[in-house]
């Protein structure tokens, strides 16, 4: 019981990450596709052949192999942004992430339950990027200087575990510089 606290803990762990966040809005019935073909579970509790996918290290490269589309798709749209429609696209700046979700900036309003695809740079991620489902929880607006913006709180549904876990680990790794930064700056101040 105590394991399992430490580890929610560890998700909620936040670091300020500032980036070009791309937000697709994404239906229900695509979203639970979605779902369905990262669980191999249908929600309606039938098992159609293509989600029988088997066990070991054959299961592993079916279950690899069913995202490589999309990530193709992704890998050529930062290649060549011209190549894609951006219709029902929006972009954003992320201020923090974490295990559990990610707060950004939006100039647009998106309300809270929607269910979207995002994508992100992270510093340390294969091919730079980070994908993940996720769902709108908290839309705060917020006027700067006469600009308006949306805070826009997402938490992640769907993200791949060794993605999390990258996450978790560069949240610490933020936090742990900016312990360093703060006793550095101690330091210095003493020496003075």
């Amino acid at each position: 019981m105590a394991e399992q606290k430490i580890s929610e803990k560890r998700e909620y762990v936040r670091a300020d990450l500032t980036t070009r966040v791309k937000i697709q809005q994404v239906s229900r019935q695509e979203f639970e596709q979605i779902k369905t073909m990262q669980t191999g579970i249908p929600l309606d509790g039938t098992c159609p052949d293509e989600t029988n996918i088997p066990d070991g290290p054959m299961g592993h490269l079916f279950r690899r192999m069913a995202g490589i589309e999309e990530k193709v798709d992704q890998i050529l749209a930062k290649l060549d942004p011209e190549s894609r429609s951006d219709e029902g696209v929006k972009y954003g700046t992320s201020q923090n992430v974490s295990g559990v979700g990610i707060k950004l900036s939006l100039d647009e309003e998106m309300e809270a339950g929607q269910l979207v695809l995002i994508s992100l740079s992270v510093p340390g991620f294969s091919i730079g990027f980070l994908q993940a489902y996720g769902e709108v929880i908290r839309v705060v607006p917020k006027e700067d200087m006469g600009r308006q913006s949306f805070d826009t709180s997402i938490k992640f549904l769907i993200i791949n575990e060794t993605e999390r876990e990258k996450l978790i680990s560069y949240a610490f790794f933020k936090q742990r510089q900016a312990i360093r930064g703060l006793t550095m700056a101690k330091k210095n101040n003493r020496e003075y």
